[in-house]
């Protein structure tokens, strides 16, 4: 009976820690010149750097993922912005082709990619997702480098 009972408790215990886990699933839109893709998984982070910078990482699967680079001193510069959507993706690493703003959590970048090998134009793109926590970044060496004082 005590093996019973003792199984039940760990498999309850094992259910209500992986439903804590799982948050609520996000959307995250992803408009490229002009055709909107989604994006629903409860697999985003969005991690504080030393800098107070934030890194907004969204993944459903492999092929599908977002990953948005912004500064927050002051107002919101987009740093760096990536998406993957199956065969389609994209980077801008040139603030100066980004804006970004931010409502409560929800985050919007709005900018201008270079066209990939082999094409001419300029693509616009939208990216809207949201943050539903944050967490710091760990440091990636606290160990000094041999010499250092």
């Amino acid at each position: 009976m005590r093996g019973r009972y003792a199984c039940t408790i760990w498999t309850v215990a094992a259910v209500a820690f992986t439903a804590c886990g799982r948050g609520t699933a996000i959307d995250t839109l992803i408009t490229f010149d002009g055709e909107r893709r989604t994006i629903t998984t409860a697999n985003v982070t969005c991690t504080r750097q030393p800098d107070e910078s934030l890194v907004v990482l969204v993944v459903e699967k492999t092929a599908r993922t977002v990953r948005i680079h912004l500064s927050q001193r002051g107002h919101i510069a987009v740093l760096k912005a990536g998406f993957r959507y199956d065969e389609l993706s994209g980077f801008v690493g040139d603030p100066e082709q980004m804006t970004g703003s931010k409502v409560d959590d929800n985050f919007t970048v709005r900018g201008r990619m270079p066209p990939a090998d082999g094409e001419r134009d300029w693509h616009s793109f939208t990216i809207e997702t949201s943050c539903p926590s944050y967490r710091n970044a760990v440091p990636a060496d606290t160990v000094p480098n041999i010499g250092s004082p």
